[in-house]
């Protein structure tokens, strides 16, 4: 490059505020600089002075939090510091997901966990702005803010993805009205265009929508896919002047789109970093991206890596791809978040290609033998797996679907103790409960007013024996609820009665080992400021007098195995443990269920006790990135889904490292 060339092409970050070249003449994608060593930054935003504005989801040391980041560039443009300013809203956030900052400097974070809009003064005030519900001015699992001016005011746009439909706020009268939802099913971001326009990324229809000023619904473009122009789970956005920059977040890229032209894709930049912390514009899941005010500069957070990178402005109508790099295939091949097993049989799934995978696990290492599923919105397709339950020897598979809002049941054609074989036609769909089609509120035990109810969104599952016969657990992602499901696939209530029927963001379900013969209810892995386990108990179970209908146990917050962390994964029974995987530690933590000392000689109490665990943060064996689902096999190995290293993990009873598997292995030490 001509030095005068790159000299100007470095003029809008030495300078200030510029008028915005047009995508014909120049492109946002010169990668400048990153700033690491942060605590899984999930949302990112500018504020008027151009400081960096960071939501961090938090690791086994820090909890969630909002910070502040001052920028300085270099003569060429490059980053030279990153200071860290100020932090807000420490010990109030348990899943930050969204972040907007106003002109007088209040800050906006959605939690998604605890269906919150937040407003965070600058003078340590937490002011609650929207909490969970269906009503107007309610929300559930809100996702991305923005704020722009709509129909002539200040306004705050939140994608309230829960609820399918985009909400505004009136920044000066604190008004909400919802905008009509025309095709919307699950939005995850908005952002409001120079011309007042909305454009939304939808999460479960795989599409970007755009709303005139007016919220009239003008058009849907893009669709699932690797290919340029479609996108996979695109969970951020932004708008730089007539274009939209959106986080491909599963395609490892970022998109630029006209939605006003025919043909929308403008331009796109970003290939998968393959190694591990590879970063300098090689993108790792980004989740959410934001634009300076002056256009010439995008923040991109990477959860995964712990880091923000920063890409600027340079000449030219598109990025020069990393033909090495650069590949049009099929999505990479994350496992999780949910895993289980039955018989000689395992089932993961992959987010990212909608699809369950079958294994045989009669081997070291299992060996997948079938591809369940794929993406779409017929039955025996997914719009995004968020629970799995393998039963009756690998007989009977139970999935919910998010996106698609149902539980399907497989019937799948398994020959045990055959020799090993792929079989490609081993399943039959038999049947679905379509959860959209249910009122909540009009479900046994659940205390809310008719109509009032959030939708349900199923998330995980598992199956139990009672004496009546199987009951279905399923975890509702919108209420909080544990929903009890027949085997015939008819709803039969919540768990629990009363008051006590929400047990919050529930990340994992497993049954309760047999009391005389018996199963009577479930352990589950919940999200919560001290990491707890709830055992829930099924509706006409009988437990001990003095014991309540559903109890937490909760580690302390120094204990060493991070019981007392704020996330939680998969959970399971191995013999007498209870292991349950703790995201932000990286470790799998255990606890030991026994027969309680009891003064009073009442039989079956039982209790958890805490035991050692095993884990750390890394590559290698036994280390983890991100640990989510688990499962047991019928010989009593342990199966851990290392979601953020591409992997699965397979230990003995004492967590002693034994094999792994996957089609990505980053380290030499898991190699064979």
């Amino acid at each position: 490059m001509h030095p005068r060339t790159a000299l100007l092409a470095a003029l809008p970050l030495l300078c200030g505020a510029q008028d915005v070249p047009t995508e014909r003449t120049s492109h946002i994608g010169r990668y400048v600089g990153t700033i690491s060593g942060l605590a899984a930054p999930r949302a990112v935003t500018f504020d008027r002075e151009g400081r960096l504005w960071v939501a961090e989801g938090g690791d086994a040391a820090t909890s969630a939090r909002v910070r502040a980041f001052g920028l300085t560039f270099g003569e060429d443009g490059a980053l030279v510091s990153s200071a860290p300013l100020e932090a807000r809203g420490e010990g109030a956030l348990l899943s930050p997901a969204g972040l907007a900052v106003d002109t007088p400097g209040n800050v906006y974070v959605t939690d998604e966990a605890r269906h919150l809009v937040l407003r965070l003064s600058a003078d340590g005030a937490v002011e609650e702005l929207a909490r969970a519900g269906s009503a107007t001015g309610a929300v559930i699992q809100p996702a991305g803010l923005d704020i722009g001016v709509l129909d002539g005011a200040d306004a705050l746009v939140v994608s309230d993805a829960g609820n399918g439909r985009v909400q505004v706020m009136g920044l000066g009268d604190g008004a909400w009205r919802a905008l009509p939802r025309g095709p919307l099913v699950r939005p995850v971001d908005a952002g409001i265009m120079a011309d007042g326009s909305i454009v939304t990324a939808d999460a479960a229809r795989q599409r970007l929508d755009h709303f005139g000023p007016s919220g009239a619904h003008l058009r849907a473009f893009s669709d699932w896919g690797s290919f340029p122009s479609l996108v996979s789970t695109p969970l951020g956005l932004d708008a730089i002047g007539s274009l939209v920059l959106v986080a491909d977040t599963e395609n490892h890229r970022v998109q630029a789109f006209d939605p006003a032209k025919e043909l929308p894709l403008a331009y796109r930049f970003g290939v998968h970093a393959i190694l591990p912390g590879e970063g300098e514009g090689k993108l790792h899941y980004p989740r959410d991206l934001a634009a300076r005010h002056d256009g010439d500069l995008i923040a991109v957070p990477e959860p995964l890596d712990d880091r923000v990178q920063l890409f600027a402005r340079a000449p030219g109508a598109e990025p020069v791809e990393d033909t090495l790099r650069a590949s049009i295939g099929g999505p990479s091949a994350h496992f999780g978040p949910q895993a289980s097993a039955s018989g000689q049989f395992l089932v993961t799934c992959s987010p990212e290609s909608h699809k369950v995978q079958l294994h045989d696990v009669r081997f070291d290492d299992p060996v997948k033998i079938a591809d369940l599923f794929g993406y779409g919105t017929r039955l025996g397709m997914l719009r995004g797996p968020s629970g799995l339950w393998l039963d009756d020897g690998g007989e009977t598979l139970l999935v919910t679907d998010a996106g698609n809002r149902r539980l399907t049941r497989v019937r799948l054609e398994v020959k045990p103790d055959e020799p090993l074989a792929q079989m490609p036609d081993v399943a039959v769909y038999e049947d679905a409960l379509d959860f959209s089609r249910i009122d909540l509120s009009a479900l046994p035990g659940v205390n809310l007013a008719p109509g009032t109810a959030p939708p349900i969104i199923p998330g995980a599952v598992c199956r139990l024996t009672t004496p009546t016969g199987p009951v279905i657990v399923v975890a509702d992602r919108g209420s909080g609820a544990l929903l009890a499901v027949a085997d015939d696939l008819q709803p039969i209530g919540v768990l629990t009665a009363g008051d006590d029927w929400r047990f919050g963001a529930v990340t994992g379900l497993a049954p309760l080992p047999a009391t005389e013969g018996q199963e009577r209810g479930v352990a589950a892995a919940v999200d919560g400021a001290a990491g707890p386990v709830a055992l829930a108990y099924l509706p006409g179970a009988q437990p001990a007098a003095d014991e309540p209908a559903w109890r937490l146990l909760r580690g302390e917050a120094t204990d060493a195995d991070g019981l007392g962390g704020r996330r939680s994964g998969g959970i399971v029974f191995q013999g007498d443990s209870l292991l349950v995987t703790l995201p932000l530690a990286c470790r799998v933590g255990r606890l030991r269920l026994r027969a309680a000392e009891d003064p009073a000689g009442e039989a079956g109490r039982r209790e958890l006790v805490r035991a050692p665990g095993f884990g750390a943060e890394g590559l290698g064996r036994a280390e983890f990135l991100d640990p989510r689902g688990l499962a047991v096999l019928g010989d009593g190995r342990l199966v851990v889904i290392d979601h953020g290293n591409h992997r699965g993990q397979i230990f003995g009873a004492e967590g002693n490292f034994l094999a792994g598997f996957g089609s990505r292995f980053y380290t030499a030490q898991l190699r064979r």
